[in-house]
């Protein structure tokens, strides 16, 4: 029986994209605008608080801010109104947010991947929760429009995920099933778990801050896990 997979969807950041030199910006910056609302912390608390948050799923720093820092501040016995949350979020963004684009950087190891992957004649394609300035800012820049037959940006689509319309969207324009197809991101709660839900196989990167999250159910559990892109030719049995 032939297992190989005909397609592979990809997520973007910590995936084919290294945000890790933009982390200690955000930090900082998120750590100033908490002692904008009277809450100093040392960088080991700050860590730690946000890790432990990190780790419960399916909401995180940015896909639900306002619910992230309202549970942040509580173990400080801090309660503040959403303007005074929303605030923080902002001033926060607005100071790393340059910064932030700027040190994103390919993996050494995506562009040699992706080209052995297409010579191999699978259908490639991407699904990421971006600003649609990504397009122009990394995914033509990078060259990797040249090897992506789909490109599915949320901004760009009004959807993000893990909403699964998003993943059929990609399905579609590779024209592929589901049970061809291997999706391969970092994070259990919007990459891994819908996937798998649409009948996909799975692949989780290890990298990035998401590597801190625990499964909650067997439904987050990838059916593999690498640390490096191209550890995805050495499973077994073979699936690319």
């Amino acid at each position: 029986m032939n297992d190989r997979m005909n397609a592979a969807l990809f997520d973007l950041g910590n995936t084919l994209l290294d945000y890790e030199r933009s982390i200690p910006a955000r930090n900082r910056a998120e750590r100033s605008a908490l002692r904008r609302l009277g809450i100093d912390i040392t960088f080991n608390r700050f860590m730690f608080e946000k890790r432990k948050l990190l780790m419960t799923g399916y909401y995180t720093a940015s896909d639900d801010p306002t619910r992230f820092w309202t549970d942040f501040i509580k173990p400080f016995g801090e309660k503040r109104s959403t303007k005074e949350i929303n605030d923080l979020i902002e001033k926060s963004y607005s100071q790393w947010k340059s910064s932030f684009f700027r040190s994103w950087r390919l993996y050494p190891e995506v562009i040699p991947v992706l080209s052995r992957l297409k010579a191999r004649g699978l259908k490639l394609g991407l699904v990421a929760n971006v600003v649609a300035e990504a397009r122009s800012r990394f995914i033509d820049r990078y060259g990797l429009s040249k090897y992506l037959e789909a490109i599915v940006i949320s901004e760009e689509v009004g959807l993000s995920k893990p909403d699964p319309r998003i993943f059929r969207r990609a399905l579609r324009m590779l024209d592929a099933r589901p049970t061809e197809t291997i999706f391969i991101g970092d994070r259990l709660d919007t990459d891994i778990r819908p996937a798998k839900s649409l009948g996909m196989k799975t692949i989780r990167v290890l990298r990035g801050e998401y590597r801190y999250q625990q499964p909650t159910s067997s439904a987050e559990k990838p059916d593999y896990i690498v640390r490096n892109l191209q550890r995805i030719f050495m499973l077994r049995p073979p699936l690319l």
